[in-house]
């Protein structure tokens, strides 16, 4: 039998499309909230168990299943892969809530299977006596990590893998990419869907809400932009600015989109009675604001600053003797985290200047006292 003999016509078939999401984010951008809602009832294997009240309240119909270890996961697959086989798989999408903790998990059983291996073992160890991997040991846990997202990738259920985000610096430019270890690994994974998101939460009405009041804050997710500096990858179905409470329908947009090229799709293994919304004839409508806007301006003003900062304004309030809760009111916040990072070199430069009246006042003091 020759290999020709499986040649299928891409337009035949009755195999459901399933779509891959990957969405990125600090913490408390609604990553969690999305997988929740992006299945009618989605499977969501969680390593963060303060997590369950998030997805109770927004998808009480979502399964879930913890995961302690690596050897979980595996597991998880293994079954899914039985369940699949056998036509008995229940739930229309998997949710690995997060990929970052998971590659921890990988990590932590690596140091200890390192500590079971016997003296006299030749082989060339992944873990020094220090409980660092080797450069060896780097290399089996970014093949695992592909490996393991690439079998899930390719199970019969919509995918989603949540990551919080890594913020790298390149001069003064900043770039943020999905938190998983691998210089590479975030770039080979993000060909391994359909879209990857980055999730930012801002106080202005970018998603134009007509119920939005001043003050109000969105979780939003950014599908494309126009640089490089967040990870993104779009799809001709989505808008760039996306609701994550509209994960579902984000999803089914996705697929219909394939549907339209010339595709056919079969119902989820849990379809939903209610009939699909007709897609919109502009899937991608024009914002009123460009990619560059949304990149340079948007989610920057909004992103906060990061430990370190916080540490050195700290340091800095102290030297200029003044109080942090008014350094935060004049920001309009209630704490150092929420400063945005487009603040922070204004906030520096008006404490130094403080610290220097601070300094001249006390020069002038002690020559008064002479």
């Amino acid at each position: 039998m020759s290999i020709l003999d499986r040649v299928l016509r891409a337009g035949d078939g009755e195999t459901r499309v399933n779509v891959n999401v990957l969405v990125h984010g600090q913490s408390g951008t609604g990553k969690t909230y999305f997988g929740a809602r992006s299945g009618k009832r989605p499977l969501i294997a969680l390593t963060e168990p303060q997590a369950r009240l998030t997805i109770r309240e927004s998808n009480p119909d979502a399964d879930i299943v913890p995961i302690e270890t690596w050897e979980d996961l595996q597991d998880l697959f293994r079954s899914l892969n039985k369940m699949a086989t056998d036509g008995t798989l229940k739930w229309d999408c998997l949710v690995l809530d997060s990929l970052t903790e998971c590659q921890k998990r990988l990590k932590d059983e690596m140091v200890s299977d390192s500590k079971k291996v016997k003296a006299d073992n030749k082989a060339e160890p992944t873990v020094q006596a220090d409980g660092q991997l080797t450069i060896k040991g780097w290399g089996v846990l970014i093949d695992k990590s592909f490996a393991l997202v690439r079998a899930m990738r390719d199970l019969p259920m919509d995918l989603v893998c949540i990551a919080l985000t890594d913020e790298a610096s390149e001069g003064e430019r900043r770039y943020y990419r999905p938190s998983v270890s691998g210089k590479r690994l975030p770039g080979d994974l993000a060909g391994l869907f359909n879209a990857v998101v980055f999730s930012f939460t801002t106080n202005k009405n970018v998603l134009e809400r007509a119920d939005w009041q001043e003050g109000d804050q969105q979780h939003v997710l950014l599908t494309r932009g126009s640089s490089d500096r967040y990870m993104v990858k779009g799809h001709r179905s989505l808008a760039v600015y996306e609701d994550p409470d509209k994960a579902r329908e984000m999803l089914e947009r996705m697929r219909m989109a394939w549907k339209d090229m010339g595709g056919s799709t079969t119902p989820a293994p849990a379809p939903d009675p209610e009939p699909t919304p007709e897609p919109d004839p502009d899937p991608v409508p024009e914002p009123d604001y460009t990619p560059d806007e949304v990149d340079e301006g948007q989610i920057h003003d909004e992103m906060p600053i990061n430990d370190e900062q916080v540490g050195a304004l700290r340091e800095f309030i102290g030297m200029a003797g003044v109080k942090e809760s008014d350094v935060c009111a004049a920001y309009g916040v209630e704490t150092l985290e929420q400063l945005p990072d487009a603040k922070y070199d204004e906030c520096v430069k008006r404490l130094g200047a403080a610290i220097k009246r601070k300094q001249t006042k006390a020069k002038a003091g002690a020559k008064a006292g002479k």
